[in-house]
């Protein structure tokens, strides 16, 4: 055989695929690829020690990844091939056969740990406690409030850091205080001859229990005689162990590593002669009980979201809703989750009857699709929501909206046209507002109000108020009535004004008005005042400190003037006229009577003053009186006599009247006669 054909021969015997199938079964210590290819360094079963002097980490080789079909693996299009994670089991082979270095990784498979992880031996996971704790890992506990707050994500911490937290949100740990220590059962790492001061032998745990009246940071929990608010009370700081239940010894019983999760096919399931075979899911099992986030999900969202109340039409509350129960009912197989290392969850849930699709974040925010096809979107922090044009949304059922904050909505900033709101329903549109003011403000424009009907109630009498400031108002259409209907009504405005074509005030009760200054009224055609009551005190206008005038600037008799009248309105009793020809006085049924108990009375006449009446006349005072009866006799009296005898005194005087002469006293006088009618005159015309 010459050289080129040995050559050949060599050739042949180790190209990949002409020799038997080399294969392998090892564990990831390491997955910081500086190429950023998702390679992976494995200790290999068999070719390798898990003595790490013999063979360090840094020592083995890079193993290349295959991808599934799905990904494209090229030119960055594809799927990132980083899933896999320190202590992970994996399956492969050596594309250079028995040279076994150049190792290509094929899968994963899972299990169920016995042990914790030992750094210091190979097929393990290879990273340190200093390693892990800067590694990503689920959080201890999620703390949600109902008071618009958001989600209080508790990390891990240690036993060195004083580091305590009180739970008040409303989660099954509500009214609980966690403590970070050591563990106090001192569960011994299974090396522990690897272990020194920086790789302490007692795990790390956090204890949840009813907070103590008096406890500072520093203080342990009592756990005598105090039942823990959580099942599992111990919580490593490792990425694995805190994936992990140990019972009241420190034992672990249940174990989710990241390592073990997605394989999980070895898990037995349970059965007995009693009982057929379980079609629980174990990996959807111990997703529940392992995982806290999602453990305590349900009960939470039951504690925040439940009764949450709805707009009635009456400014109360109509009734209550709350989100739709929830559906988790894994089997296995069906049931494919995605875990990872910090704790984001993804199930894609196939099992009869309860299909769902669940994103969960580990801050447990979260969007699931419900057998039903219902969605839930529940966000533990701030929500947001853009998009750079237009959103459209068409919903057949109702909207029901409760937020419990304040809202703040701007609408159109870039004024892009006219906006519009349309109820095109038969049904009420109702805004009530429980406690507070309803504000509209219209910076530039106008306001139009257009319904059958308009109407404004105040819900506190004597109190509410109707104002428009600084506003001309106009009120109806000057073609149709407008009519105001109102239990009670008040105006308080700086200058008022009402402009209309004619103006009807009716009040059914009283009525009062008070101006604080002047008041004019100015009534370009007549105008009436009525008062129709049987019962009450008539009219009345007082004038406290100045006169009153009633003036009539037209002077022309039965025109003009003021005309004061009582009685009907046919028949007038008495009646009162001051026009240009003078002051008329008359009555017709009744006295007239002029009575100036201080002062006097003063009638002044520039030509005649007459006085005339059917009945008799008389004028009086305390020392005398001038008295006219219905005969015409006329009685004029003073303080010691009256006119009438003093004038029969002058008659008999007269008539007596004698003077001396030479002879004698004269006789009769000659016109005795003229004084004898003198006589009788005076008795007709005074009384006698």
């Amino acid at each position: 055989m010459n050289s080129s054909s040995f050559l050949n021969a060599n050739d042949v015997k180790d190209f990949m695929g002409s020799e038997g199938f080399v294969w392998f079964y090892g564990v990831v210590e390491d997955r910081k690829d500086p190429l950023f290819l998702g390679r992976v360094k494995a200790r290999c079963i068999g070719f390798h020690t898990d003595d790490k002097t013999l063979i360090p980490t840094e020592d083995l080789p890079w193993a290349d990844i295959i991808q599934p079909v799905t990904s494209a693996a090229i030119s960055g299009i594809g799927t990132t091939p980083t899933g896999l994670v320190e202590g992970t089991h994996v399956f492969g082979f050596f594309r250079d056969g028995h040279e076994a270095q150049e190792p290509v990784i094929l899968g994963t498979t899972g299990g169920i740990p016995e042990n914790i992880s030992n750094p210091d031996r190979g097929f393990n996971d290879s990273r340190t406690i200093a390693e892990r704790k800067n590694s990503p890992y689920p959080p201890l506990a999620i703390d949600r409030f109902n008071n618009g707050k958001p989600a209080r994500v508790i990390e891990h911490s240690q036993a060195f850091e004083p580091t305590t937290y009180e739970f008040v949100g409303e989660t099954p740990l509500k009214g609980g205080k966690i403590w970070f220590g050591t563990d106090q059962a001192n569960v011994s790492h299974p090396y522990p001859e690897n272990f020194d001061d920086d790789h302490p032998s007692a795990k790390i745990q956090a204890s949840v229990y009813k907070r103590p009246e008096t406890a500072g940071p520093d203080v342990e929990p009592e756990k005598a005689n105090n039942t823990p608010l959580l099942s599992s009370q111990i919580f490593s700081r490792n990425p694995e162990e805190n994936r992990m239940i140990f019972d009241g010894n420190g034992i672990p019983i249940m174990s989710l590593p990241s390592t073990t999760l997605l394989g999980l096919n070895r898990t037995k399931l349970k059965e007995s002669l009693d009982r057929p075979k379980s079609s629980a899911h174990p990996q959807a099992q111990i997703t529940l009980k392992a995982h806290r986030i999602a453990g305590v999900l349900n009960a939470t969202q039951q504690n925040l979201h439940k009764g949450i109340q709805m707009a009635g039409h009456d400014g109360k509350y109509g009734g209550e809703w709350s989100t739709p129960p929830n559906g988790f009912n894994p089997e296995y197989p069906y049931n494919h989750v995605t875990y990872t290392e910090s704790g984001h969850l993804i199930e894609l849930d196939d099992t009869p009857g309860g299909e769902r699709v669940r994103l969960l974040h580990r801050t447990q925010s979260f969007l699931e699709f419900l057998p039903d096809g219902s969605r839930i979107d529940n966000i533990v922090g701030k929500s947001y929501f853009l998009a750079d044009a237009d959103v459209h949304s068409h919903i057949y059922g109702d909207e029901i909206k409760h937020v419990s904050g304040a809202m703040n909505h701007v609408y159109n900033s870039r004024s892009a046209g006219p906006n519009n709101i349309f109820f095109a329903g038969d049904g009420d549109v109702n805004t009530s507002v429980k406690k507070g003011n309803y504000n509209i403000i219209l910076k530039d424009g106008e306001m139009n109000i257009v319904a059958k009907n308009f109407r404004i109630i105040g819900t506190k009498k004597n109190e509410s108020e109707f104002q428009i400031q600084k506003m001309i108002a106009e009120v109806g259409d000057s073609g149709k009535p407008l009519k105001q209907v109102a239990e009670e009504m008040g105006f308080d405005t700086g200058d008022f004004e009402v402009v209309s074509s004619s103006l009807g005030l009716s009040s059914t009760g009283s009525s009062k008005s008070t101006v604080g200054q002047d008041m004019e009224v100015s009534v370009l055609g007549s105008s009436t005042e009525h008062v129709d009551s049987i019962w009450g005190g008539g009219m009345k206008k007082t004038c406290r400190y100045r006169a009153v005038t009633i003036e009539s600037q037209n002077p022309l008799r039965g025109t003009g003037g003021v005309i004061l009248r009582s009685g009907l309105e046919l028949i007038h009793a008495s009646q009162l006229t001051v026009d240009g020809s003078g002051l008329e006085f008359e009555t017709k049924l009744g006295d007239v009577t002029v009575d100036a108990t201080v002062g006097k009375i003063e009638l002044t006449a520039g030509t005649n003053f007459s006085l005339e009446t059917n009945t008799e006349i008389d004028l009086k005072n305390k020392k005398g009186n001038i008295k006219i009866d219905t005969t015409g006799n006329i009685t004029l009296k003073g303080m010691g006599s009256d006119v009438h005898t003093l004038l029969k005194k002058l008659s008999m005087a007269l008539q007596n009247m004698t003077h001396p002469t030479p002879a004698g006293p004269s006789g009769v006088a000659t016109n005795m006669s003229e004084i004898m009618q003198f006589d009788a005159e005076i008795d007709k015309v005074f009384q006698p």
